[in-house]
């Protein structure tokens, strides 16, 4: 049976089964972050695709997102503006510190492949999701009572639909907002 348990990934939940550990990439989550703080303009490649609790490990969630205000703010990204801000919202610590930026900073990830590394990063967020849902659906089976069956297949169905959404829901904005960012950054 799968047990669900606080992460300290900050992910609500770190395990699957017992003994087994939920899926993850470091190495991706690393290169997607290397690939934007060694040329910034890569994260338009993954800003759609990727939300920062698709990141397992908690510094990793806390940097794209510091990444993500700054590219929405139209703000340059290098380390030194990466500690500042997230020095400035108390997170630098908990981002691994300057040391950890530092050696995302050093890392030189394959060329051209964020798109990969990120599809990879957003893959293993959809299992951990699937695992997730998985673990409710049996725990809702065992606890069961007197409740319909019909009633707990409808929920089984909407929490894997609410999976399923993951893959096909892209982030929208408004043509508007997009175009300023975008001659924004041409002024530049």
């Amino acid at each position: 049976m799968a047990e669900v348990h606080q992460s300290k990934s900050g992910t609500g939940y770190s395990g699957g089964q017992r003994g087994r550990s939920l899926p993850s990439s470091p190495d991706a989550e690393r290169a997607v972050l290397s690939a934007i703080l060694l040329n910034e303009d890569n994260i338009a490649h993954v800003a759609d695709l990727l939300a920062p609790k698709d990141f397992f490990q908690r510094p990793n969630q806390i940097v794209y997102q510091a990444l993500l205000d700054l590219y929405k703010d139209n703000k340059k990204i290098d380390i030194i503006v990466m500690q500042d801000h997230l020095g400035a919202r108390g997170q630098l610590e908990a981002a691994g510190g300057v040391v950890y930026l530092l050696e995302l900073q050093e890392d030189i990830p394959s060329i051209g492949l964020i798109a990969q590394h990120a599809k990879i990063v957003k893959d293993k967020a959809l299992l951990r999701s699937l695992i997730s849902s998985s673990s409710d659906i049996i725990r809702l089976c065992y606890e069961q009572g007197d409740k319909e069956v019909e009633g707990l297949l409808d929920q089984a169905e909407k929490s894997i639909f609410q999976v399923s959404n993951l893959v096909t829901t892209t982030a929208f904005q408004p043509l508007g907002d997009l175009l300023k960012g975008t001659f924004k950054r041409l002024a530049k």
